[in-house]
């Protein structure tokens, strides 16, 4: 199978994968948004729902990335030679995004966790 091949056929995946992790972290940061404005305080059990959840969405993530590695080292050595092709760069963006994905997700467990505590003293 050749690069672009490659590629191809994990291509539509990790977008579509891409899109719906995206969807599932916005609404975690919309739920935690909500319960910091909450009147008489955040529900506990509910914020840590939103912590376990973004933790899941992030190891999900991580072992994306983990299995497109290979791939991405291919796309990387591709680079400059009669391989390349204007798809690789939607590819490593797509890659990229779904590492700022994580770090996302890193900080709503963080501000969960934050937040988790406030509402315990």
């Amino acid at each position: 199978m050749t690069v672009a091949q490659t590629v191809a056929s994990s291509q539509d995946a990790l977008n579509l994968f891409l899109v719906l992790v995206a969807i599932f972290t916005s609404l975690q940061a919309t739920n935690l948004g909500v319960e910091q404005l909450r009147t008489g305080g955040p529900f506990r059990s509910r914020v840590v729902q939103i912590e376990l959840i973004a933790f899941a969405l992030a190891a999900c993530d991580i072992v994306a990335l983990w299995s497109l590695e290979p791939v991405v080292h291919l796309v990387l050595r591709s680079h400059g030679s009669s391989a390349w092709s204007p798809t690789f760069s939607v590819f490593l963006l797509s890659y990229l995004l779904v590492t700022a994905l994580v770090l996302w997700q890193a900080v709503l467990m963080v501000r969960a966790r934050r937040l988790v505590k406030v509402s315990q003293a």
